[in-house]
């Protein structure tokens, strides 16, 4: 049985097939359903009035972020800018904050009741 890994290049996935001489090359033969991407959508491009989607962005566009995702890249950024400056606890403090907004953001997505059952001996009787 063949063993197969992938490799992310940018924006480029590339399948790998692993061979008998243990190096990873490129399959030869065709692989139909190897692998199975999921995502929710596109970011979208606006000009930049900020007025209508564009297809192909250039340096004038900007990303239509909801605020939360916005603050969480503000401090995305400032954890990069932080690290380049070799202030390493400033950059643990905003990779932190980056983390926890990107947290919230993906609670916020869960629908639904949550329910917590307490059981018999959490009930407290006098």
């Amino acid at each position: 049985m063949a063993t197969y890994a992938y490799k992310v290049k940018g924006r480029k996935v590339e399948l790998l097939e692993k061979t008998f001489s243990n190096e990873w090359v490129t399959p030869i033969t065709d692989q139909t359903a190897s692998l199975k991407f999921e995502y929710t959508e596109r970011a979208k491009f606006l000009d930049a009035e900020g007025g209508s989607e564009m297809a192909t962005p250039d340096e004038s566009s900007w990303v239509d972020l909801p605020q939360l995702l916005s603050n969480a890249l503000v401090n995305y950024i400032k954890g990069r800018l932080a690290e380049d400056a070799g202030e390493i606890q400033m950059k643990e403090y905003f990779d932190h904050q980056f983390q926890k907004v990107i947290d919230t953001h993906e609670e916020s997505k869960t629908h639904g009741l949550s329910q917590t059952v307490v059981g018999g001996w959490g009930i407290k009787s006098r």
